[in-house]
């Protein structure tokens, strides 16, 4: 009996050794779920970096310099401080239909080159990447249809996420802080079509948050959290058929403007964004900043938008900056006032240089209601709420061409509750509604013989 349990016993250990040594066998094969070899898998990875198998029993890779991707890899978890010595990505993605999944994998560079790099490759992924130090952290090129998602970027120098001819991609839940450097773009993209910037959080960006330039279109920036100290944070050269909505802003002391559409932004929609100015300058800014004569943007909405703080509210750039006016604006429901008591708004709309625009539903509440700074025509204000000082307030450079401020009378509750639409309210107009129609009897004059005829008022005899 005795012997038959040594046996035993001699054969659980042998049983206990070879299965150990098939597991370290198996990791250093780093066989994967095909089967594949160690040397067929060394294949897609340049530098032979080691694989391991995972609890779930998914091989992971631990991460080296040149670290070339050429299929679906999960990065082993821990700390990796890796420099980029040839300045052309620490990681290297080299194939098309390739998912990289960081696994929450921290890299660390010394604060130049790439942290992540890929030229001419399509339907790429990039996730759960904690990524620091780098010149620049993720960089694609020349690809379509690839995503960047729930990544972790502190960058430096220059840029934290860029696309550069990208079509049909999406950059969507990152967590991206600026760390240090100037002209630094937490998100910067060049040339490229239909791209979607969603759900991010962005933190103390020195330069910028989204700038966007080249011949790029129809770009979506939505459901952002914006935090920035300096320049402007949304900016678009040149892009039309865009979107920034539902964005949650706070622009610090040093900040220009929250949000910038730049010359060639035509057909483009900005709304419900949420703007707190702790300064004195724009929030949304229709300017031409680079191509001096070339014609300010054309056929833009903006509504639904909230800006706080001090400065205008939103502006239109004035005449001498821009070859030809702005066009075609509607600019309606969108709430426009100071930030506390410390920080009151100077100027509700500037309209700088405008043609063919309309101004409605709008709720001011600044020292001047409205400024013309350039040369206007057929602009008409309506059914808007003016808790203002000053109605208007012009620049020596102002020229104002068939610029109303009431339209028809029409059945319909206005902006104070009334049963019709007519005018504006002002806060200054001190005359009576007689007849009940919620419409003052006097006309109100704004300016140097300019009126609003059918003044909204809760002023009853």
């Amino acid at each position: 009996m005795r012997k038959l349990t040594i046996i035993c016993s001699l054969l659980s250990i042998s049983f206990l050794f070879l299965q150990c040594q098939e597991n370290l066998n198996g990791q250093g094969r780093a066989s994967s779920d095909d089967g594949t070899s160690r040397e067929s898998q060394q294949e897609s990875i340049s530098n032979k970096s080691h694989e391991f198998k995972t609890r779930g029993y998914r091989t992971c890779v631990v991460p080296e310099d040149d670290l070339e991707i050429t299929k679906d890899t999960i990065l082993c978890r821990g700390e990796y401080h890796l420099d980029d010595k040839n300045l052309d990505g620490v990681i290297k993605i080299a194939q098309d239909n390739v998912t990289l999944d960081c696994n929450g994998a921290e890299i660390i560079g010394d604060g130049s080159g790439y942290g992540i790099y890929s030229t001419g490759y399509s339907n790429l992924t990039i996730k759960n990447c904690v990524l620091s130090m780098y010149d620049s952290i993720i960089d694609i090129r020349d690809s379509d249809n690839s995503s960047i998602i729930n990544n972790t970027v502190t960058y430096y120098n220059a840029t934290g996420i860029g696309y550069d001819s990208v079509t049909n991609s999406v950059i969507a839940n990152n967590t991206i802080d600026y760390e240090i450097g100037e002209d630094s773009d937490a998100i910067s993209l060049d040339s490229v079509s239909n791209i979607s910037i969603e759900d991010n959080e962005m933190l103390h960006n020195e330069s910028g948050s989204v700038s966007v330039i080249g011949s790029s279109d129809h770009v979506k920036i939505v459901r952002n959290k914006i935090y920035g100290e300096y320049h402007e944070q949304i900016i678009l050269y040149g892009v039309p058929d865009s979107d920034i909505s539902d964005n949650d802003m706070i622009v610090g002391e040093d900040v220009c403007q929250a949000i910038v559409l730049d010359s060639g932004c035509d057909n483009s929609t900005i709304s419900y964004n949420d703007i707190i100015k702790l300064n004195r300058n724009g929030g949304i800014y229709i300017t031409i900043y680079y191509s001096l004569g070339s014609p300010l943007p054309k056929n833009v909405k903006i509504f639904g938008n909230t800006i706080l703080g001090g400065g205008t509210g939103i502006e239109v750039s004035p005449i001498e900056t821009a070859g030809e006016n702005a066009k075609n604006f509607m600019v309606y429901d969108n709430t426009i006032s100071g930030y506390g008591s410390a920080m009151a708004c100077d100027v509700g709309i500037d309209i700088g240089s405008l043609t063919d625009s309309s101004f409605y539903n709008n709720i001011v509440d600044c020292d001047v209601a409205i400024e013309s700074s350039g040369s206007n025509s057929n602009v008409t204000f309506y059914n808007n709420y003016f808790d203002t000082a000053i109605p208007l307030q012009e620049t020596e450079k102002s020229v104002l061409v068939d610029v109303f401020f009431n339209t028809t009378k029409t059945l319909g509750e206005n902006i104070i509750g009334g049963p019709y639409i007519g005018g504006n309210f002002w806060s200054t107009y001190d005359g009576v509604d007689t007849n009940g129609d919620g419409i003052g009897e006097t006309p109100f004059e704004i300016k140097n013989g300019l009126y609003d005829y059918l003044p909204l008022t809760n002023n009853v005899p």
